[in-house]
């Protein structure tokens, strides 16, 4: 078009400079751009077929290469170079991750599946060259991967207004197929860091009825895992995820799988204020019997049994909530502890209590029984009182500092355990 153009106003210049007659330059002009427009008509002879009116065109096409004669759907293509398995190559777009269930240990997934293969049976570029693809919407007239979820516990494809697939035949033979679904996939979980745990949910895809021998399955060359965007839910974020290619071995032989792991953190902030700063207050607040004096027997009581009873509660409260499970999660190390901290300091008071009263009284019937002078008796009374309650101070000046540094102690080795340990180890599992 370029080229044209410049010739045309070569023309119109030497006809100016040869003083034409009007008449023949108006004329020279009708003919050039009669040339230029049978040129162009010429260059697109050839419709394009992408065209809504290219439908008779199309199914011509499709008459043509999937004619009963030509194609049988029910004969798998021929691999690479006319023999071996068929390679069909996946990707998946996850449009949303819905509900983490750490109780009934499943997960559910909206996601976009194409897989795409080569079906030489199928090539039509020497029918036709410049048609992009052909667009089926249905995939029963072709031949497809038998593809399964091998952690599905159901699924369905959306069909609001029309189902939600398409299948794309290139002329190449290449197939591009694509549905969008919903699942709800089991995801088996390891609760012993729970709720400071980082879970692995798999969606695993495998082929049903076709071995090694006959399909190959595999992730796309470019991205073949793409996030419709940022996934969080009430108890869960994502972490990570990664794709990796598997075998399944059966008895019925060896079949090819794709593997795609999802890692979810769980949100502790919940966790850390309804459950870890109450449990540690508790044992603090268990703590002030060691500043009451010994003789303060009923205020110690109360303070010890009140603060029993209450992480008692909340403990009960707390294992209704948690996911059930036969081993000892972190949580249940946590509070088991706190439990033993504050029935600890119960246990302070008791022993404080019998080195002030229980022994005194006890040496106070013996002196009662010696033949002594009553002031004598009292004296001695009161020197035996005096050492006892200096003995209680001193555990309770003793537990002071010893019940902080124990809890302080556990506190470093829980956080750095299920912190850091448990997260390498989990890192490294997966």
């Amino acid at each position: 078009m370029h080229s044209n153009f410049v010739y045309l106003l070569l023309s119109f210049a030497v006809f100016r400079f040869t003083n034409s007659s009007h008449s023949q330059y108006n004329q020279y002009l009708t003919t050039v751009a009669t040339d230029l427009t049978t040129e162009e008509t010429d260059s697109t002879l050839i419709p394009d077929y992408e065209d809504v009116n290219a439908k008779p065109k199309k199914k011509q096409i499709l008459d043509t290469v999937l004619h009963e004669n030509n194609y049988d759907p029910t004969i798998r293509p021929p691999g690479v170079n006319g023999s071996g398995p068929v390679e069909v190559k996946i990707g998946v777009y996850l449009r949303s991750i819905g509900n983490v269930d750490d109780i009934k240990m499943q997960y559910s997934v909206q996601m976009t599946l194409w897989q795409e293969w080569v079906d030489s049976r199928l090539k039509y570029e020497h029918i036709q060259s410049n048609i992009k693809y052909l667009q089926l919407v249905t995939s029963q007239k072709v031949w497809m991967p038998d593809i399964f979820f091998r952690n599905e516990k159901s699924g369905y494809l959306h069909e609001l207004m029309v189902p939600n697939l398409y299948t794309r035949l290139f002329p190449d033979g290449k197939i591009l197929q694509s549905y969008r679904v919903s699942m709800v996939l089991s995801c088996p979980m390891n609760l012993k860091a729970y709720p400071l745990d980082v879970q692995a949910c798999p969606i695993s895809m495998v082929s049903y009825g076709w071995t090694v021998r006959d399909l190959l399955l595999s992730w796309s060359n470019d991205t073949p895992i793409k996030l419709a965007s940022e996934f969080t839910t009430p108890r869960f974020r994502l972490k990570e995820f990664y794709n990796t290619i598997c075998t399944n071995i059966v008895p019925t032989g060896t079949y090819s799988c794709l593997l795609l792991q999802i890692k979810f953190a769980r949100e502790f902030g919940f966790y850390l204020i309804q459950i870890y700063f109450p449990c540690s207050m508790l044992v603090i607040v268990s703590w002030v019997s060691f500043w009451l004096e010994p003789t303060a027997v009923e205020a110690r009581v109360s303070l010890g049994v009140t603060t029993i009873l209450t992480i008692v509660t909340q403990t009960y409260g707390i294992n209704q909530s948690a996911p059930p499970a036969s081993y000892a999660k972190a949580l249940d190390v946590w509070t088991a502890f706190c439990m033993g901290m504050v029935f600890a300091a119960l246990l302070e008071f008791a022993s404080v209590n019998y080195v002030c009263h229980v022994q005194w009284v006890k040496v106070k019937r013996q002196l009662a029984e010696q033949k002594k002078d009553k002031e004598e008796i009292q004296n001695e009374e009161a020197k035996l009182l005096s050492q006892s309650l200096i003995k209680g101070k001193r555990i309770d000046r003793i537990s002071r500092i010893v019940f902080p540094i124990i809890f302080t102690t556990f506190n470093a080795v829980y956080w750095y355990y299920y912190l850091v340990q448990n997260y390498e180890s989990s890192t490294q599992s997966n």
